[in-house]
């Protein structure tokens, strides 16, 4: 069988690292949210890597992200897969939208096309990640027991976060179909706040296998966080558990915009110090003009704290 496992990531934007090295033309600078995501994913690569060498990584991009900013994605482990844009069925249609800043129009507003995935049917088993996460442990494990549909296991609410899928890419297609999503989002707009997301946990109930804590470890869920209600075991009984998912984290999402590089140094901990570090290396690696192996360090919690 000529199919195998594949990770999963995708964006609409180019990287701020692209950006500075190759200095394509472009009539403005991308947005500020674009440059913090984008600059995610070689990051995410980079780190993928350093557990995992045997699967594709496959970069999901639009036709928005430059052709010579490739290379960059490249080197960080990913081929690069140049997709067609969906039509946003949410993004401008909804009266939430209006109530947020210019710049979030780039960040939400092309979410649709993550519905690519489902059009990966050469892959026997998806692994999706957001640009905007870490590895910080293998993730084979995840690979070789779940075959159907996986996400988070929700903490605090009774919906997972879609930032992190695992998938068998037939299953998936007999268990719903874009169309399906999208039609969902559409119909249910008032109650689909976070579209595609919304519209797959509705469409999904009761046939995900939810995924551990510390395979999505959320902004929410970290130590600096540790003021949030929900992490008050008053309010959410399962606070009790995230000591232990901190410290067996192995996908570290840097949700709702929490990106290192926009947190203040105080605030930052063992994850964030190794994302700095992985996107150090590469930027060391490119002003030493390319050459040689890009050799990105491995997490290690002794060292990161």
């Amino acid at each position: 069988d000529s199919r195998t496992d594949v990770v999963f990531s995708w964006s609409s934007a180019p990287s701020c690292s692209a950006a500075r090295r190759l200095q394509p033309p472009r009539p403005a600078a991308p947005p500020r949210v674009l440059c913090f995501v984008a600059a995610g994913a070689l990051v995410l690569g980079s780190s993928i890597r350093t557990f995992d060498s045997s699967r594709d990584m496959v970069a999901l991009v639009t036709d928005k992200v430059p052709a010579e900013w490739h290379a960059s994605l490249q080197v960080a482990g990913w081929t690069v897969k140049v997709v067609p844009e969906l039509a946003e069925f949410w993004w401008g249609r909804a009266e939430e939208c209006s109530h947020y800043a210019a710049d979030q129009g780039e960040r939400w507003g092309h979410m649709a096309t993550k519905l690519r995935l489902w059009q990966m049917t050469q892959y026997d088993r998806v692994m999706y990640l957001d640009a905007d996460t870490v590895l910080t442990g293998p993730v084979s494990e995840l690979f070789a027991t779940v075959t159907t549909f996986g996400a988070e296991s929700p903490r605090y609410h009774s919906h997972f976060n879609a930032g992190v899928l695992l998938f068998d890419s037939v299953a998936l297609a007999e268990l719903v179909t874009p169309a399906a999503v999208v039609e969902y989002a559409i119909s249910h707009a008032a109650c689909c706040r976070f579209r595609e997301q919304c519209a797959l946990n509705a469409l999904v109930r009761g046939r995900v296998r939810f995924l551990p804590g510390q395979f999505n470890l959320l902004s929410w869920m970290r130590q600096r966080a540790r003021r949030s209600p929900w992490q008050s075991q008053t309010v959410n009984p399962m606070a009790a558990l995230l000591p232990q998912e901190r410290a067996l984290a192995q996908i570290v999402h840097c949700s709702n915009g929490c990106l290192p590089r926009r947190m203040p140094w105080y605030q930052r901990d063992c994850f964030d110090r190794y994302w700095l570090q992985l996107d150090a290396v590469l930027q060391a690696w490119e002003r030493g003009g390319g050459r040689g192996v890009l050799q990105a360090p491995r997490f290690t919690p002794s060292r990161q704290r």
